[in-house]
């Protein structure tokens, strides 16, 4: 936790947890070599918040300790960020750690959580969803940021400060039963302690350092299947520094893994792609690993401009920015044409399209009580009603094809109606003739181009694999 001659900044609310903190850390500064500073952040909360800085400030003086305190309106930026009091407090506390921490260089920030602490954490991560991280609570050490007292409950902590005669404050709002953490600390586990098992919050602390432990075994299954599944291609910032925007997720690699690694390794991917774990759920999870066993060309959109898509050995993730939008532009110019128009009965040719798959065109007369196909990616059209010359494109504006009643529906209104994801639509290949889309596919053609009663040649197309 500590290294030789560094510099440890405690955080001291003036609490009996923090004082108890204080209290150690000074005792084995004098037998081991590091310097000891203090820390208080004033919430500006309560009446009583100046006898807790005065009092911190008191007990650093009495032993000779740096002190540094610093006043946060709490109240004032929580309304501004529309936050919860608690959540304001935290984020506006560790700001001043990391101040006073960088002002100082201090090696560490020693923070006075318990296991109790520890146990409502994991409680709480419990009860509002969380995966195996949620799960192992706050760790002894986290970067830079030590917690010496994890593995003391309360009672040893008070018993500590009694031995030394140490008096310390109380903030009366623990008291008051109105934060997820005092209903917790007040309510909920005094009713598991006295009614389920006199040692449940040993229990829930126990059972965090093992899915700690757990964690750290997965993550290196996860680093594994990462080397074995994934493939980065990378793109370099104005620094000079690599930067993440592609990942190829081999398909068969991904099948023989376990499940529950695929899905780690997928949400792992997601994460480093988009550099942040916030608003990525099990259901975008679970959306990318269903795609092993879509059609080539499906494709998801994803939070934070990021894209899977569905080719035909890989999964491909893909990060978008603004600067992008001239190369999506560029996707849509891709088209290939198709020569049908000086070709008969018995033409047959293939073209790559450029999700992988392949489009195959053949002409032949009808025959006699043969039922039209209706899947989605075999399609008969009226070679009497094309174009000579078709092409295999993206969509772009103005494209539409038509109703049985004659009206255009244009692609991009039928697009919406279909609730296709946006990120999807620029990346739907059609066979269009100009802006009229004879095919949508995988969905539908244009009735203009119907075979009926009267059609003598007919114009498959067949996508495929």
């Amino acid at each position: 936790m500590i290294c030789p001659g560094e510099t440890v900044l405690v955080a001291l609310s003036g609490g009996a947890d923090s004082v108890c903190l204080f209290r150690v850390l000074y005792a084995l500064s004098e037998s081991y070599p590091f310097r000891l500073e203090a820390v208080h952040v004033n919430h500006m909360l309560r009446d009583t918040a100046g006898r807790d800085e005065a009092f911190a400030r008191a007990l650093c003086e009495r032993f000779g300790v740096p002190f540094h305190c610093e006043k946060v309106d709490v109240a004032a930026y929580a309304k501004e960020q529309r936050l919860g009091t608690e959540e304001a407090a935290r984020t506006l506390r560790y700001e001043v750690f990391e101040r006073i921490r960088e002002q100082i260089g201090a090696g560490k920030v020693a923070l006075a959580h318990h296991e109790g602490d520890q146990a409502e954490t994991i409680l709480f991560h419990l009860c509002r969803g969380c995966g195996i991280e949620g799960l192992r609570g706050m760790e002894p050490v986290s970067d830079y940021y030590i917690r010496p007292l994890l593995g003391c409950d309360r009672a040893a902590i008070e018993k500590y400060l009694a031995c030394l005669s140490q008096s310390y404050v109380t903030d009366e709002t623990n008291l008051e039963n109105i934060y997820s953490r005092n209903i917790l600390r007040n309510l909920i586990m005094p009713v598991l302690t006295e009614n389920i098992c006199a040692k449940t919050q040993a229990h829930i602390a126990a059972t965090g350092e093992r899915m700690g432990q757990l964690e750290d075994f997965i993550h290196m299954a996860v680093e594994q299947a990462y080397r074995d599944c994934v493939q980065d291609a990378y793109q370099r910032d104005a620094d000079g520094k690599k930067v993440d925007r592609k990942q190829s997720l081999d398909i068969p690699a991904l099948q023989r893994l376990h499940p529950f690694v695929r899905s780690e390794l997928v949400r792992t991917c997601l994460y480093r792609l988009c550099e942040t774990k916030k608003d990525i759920t099990d259901a975008h999870v679970a959306a990318v690993c269903g795609l092993c066993d879509k059609q080539t060309g499906r494709s998801i959109s994803l939070p934070y401009h990021m894209r899977a898509y569905r080719s035909y050995h890989a999964i491909l993730l893909e990060k978008f920015t603004e600067a992008d939008e001239k190369e999506d532009g560029d996707a849509q110019l891709w088209q290939q044409e198709i020569l049908i128009g000086a070709q008969g009965a018995g033409f047959a040719c293939e073209y790559a399209m450029q999700d992988g798959r392949k489009l195959s065109v053949s002409i032949f007369s009808r025959p006699k009580d043969a039922n039209i196909p209706t899947k989605a990616y075999t399609k008969w059209l009226d070679y009497a009603k094309l174009d000579k010359s078709l092409a295999l494109r993206m969509p772009k504006e103005g494209d539409y094809f038509l109703m049985a009643d004659g009206h255009k529906k244009y692609l991009k209104d039928y697009m919406k109606n279909e609730k296709i994801p946006a990120g999807q639509r620029s990346l739907m290949p059609i066979v269009a003739m100009g802006n009229h889309v004879v095919y949508i596919v995988g969905r539908r053609i244009s009735e203009a181009c119907k075979v009926t009663e009267t059609t003598e040649m007919i114009v498959q197309i067949h996508v495929r694999d």
